[in-house]
């Protein structure tokens, strides 16, 4: 609904949302919201396959163009703002194991490069998992 009221909507509603809502810098799937002059808020991300092993990040945007996709995101508990532990990485491009809380999950080389993230933490524990 966003996407289709974007191209309908007043500049003095847009201004009015944006007071109500607080000034939010991004949607609810993460992606940066331009300034009223048009500036991108700054962001230092990069995607989940490039995090290493023994590394926490903090989960900051998810690609929102495929339903199904989300839902499945959804059913992970992966959420904009949810905090991730790279657990193990399975070579030649093979898939990553990720800790959520106390539980592990399984993502796939291809979905992990779609998933933006910021560093939390750069150091590796002192023992991995």
């Amino acid at each position: 609904e966003a996407h289709r009221l974007e191209h309908a909507t007043s500049e003095r509603l847009a201004d009015w949302l944006a007071e109500f809502l607080d000034q939010p810098q991004t949607d609810p799937h993460g992606h940066r919201i331009p300034s009223p002059d048009g500036a991108l808020p700054s962001r230092d991300s990069l995607p989940l396959s490039q995090v290493g092993v023994g590394q926490t990040v903090t989960l900051v945007e998810v690609p929102d163009g495929d339903p199904e996709l989300l839902r499945y995101l959804g059913d992970l508990a992966l959420y904009p703002g949810t905090e991730i532990r790279v657990v193990a990485l399975a070579p030649f491009g093979g898939p990553l194991t990720i800790r959520l809380d106390e539980r592990e999950q399984v993502l796939g080389r291809e979905l992990a490069t779609r998933l933006l993230v910021t560093r939390t933490n750069n150091d590796e524990e002192e023992h991995n998992e």
